[in-house]
């Protein structure tokens, strides 16, 4: 059931426009599969395709959410790419949001949740003295600013494939 075009599971009152979704950067909790994938490669267990099991993710906040997991064969993840198993859909996520306090973990669909991206207006034609006097238009800034991003998760990756490969190693060797 496709959820998005309905009323959102998860919302709030933004004052002046009435009601909108909740952004997933907005979200109390977020589970990721590549934290269940990191675990495992640092307790010494290689997930391998087409097995699945349980993860239990306790965060300071004190209670503990308990979410199954599947490894599909993949190309560019070593041992295989884990999933999370949505509980309210079933479908396959790699990410479980928990909008507020005492929620379930969901994925972004059954939730309704949306991006921040998405709920701007036009940013890219927006003006302003900045851009009138240094003749930098808004979309040529945009795509510094996006460009500025792309480097950063490049490198961010790049670094966290070099902690696993050597994680990995570790375990076959010993």
């Amino acid at each position: 059931m496709n959820r998005t075009r309905e009323r959102p599971r998860a919302w709030v009152s933004s004052g002046r426009f009435g009601i909108r979704r909740v952004r997933v950067s907005e979200c109390y909790l977020v589970f990721k599969a590549e934290a269940v994938y990191d675990s495992m490669l640092a307790e010494g267990l290689l997930p391998v395709p087409n097995t699945h099991g349980e993860a239990l993710f306790s965060p300071s906040t004190g209670s503990s959410f308990r979410v199954s997991w599947e490894a599909r064969r993949n190309d560019i993840w070593r041992h295989g790419r884990i999933f999370l198993r949505c509980p309210a859909c079933g479908g396959r996520a790699t990410r479980l949001y928990v909008p507020c306090t005492g929620a379930s973990a969901e994925c972004r669909q059954c939730w309704g949740l949306t991006y921040a991206s998405r709920t701007l207006t036009s940013y890219r034609r927006r003006g302003g003295f900045l851009f009138r006097h240094t003749g930098v238009s808004p979309s040529a800034w945009a795509q510094f600013a996006t460009l500025g991003r792309r480097k950063e998760r490049r490198r961010a990756a790049l670094r966290k494939y070099a902690e696993r490969r050597e994680a990995s190693n570790c375990r076959t060797r010993g």
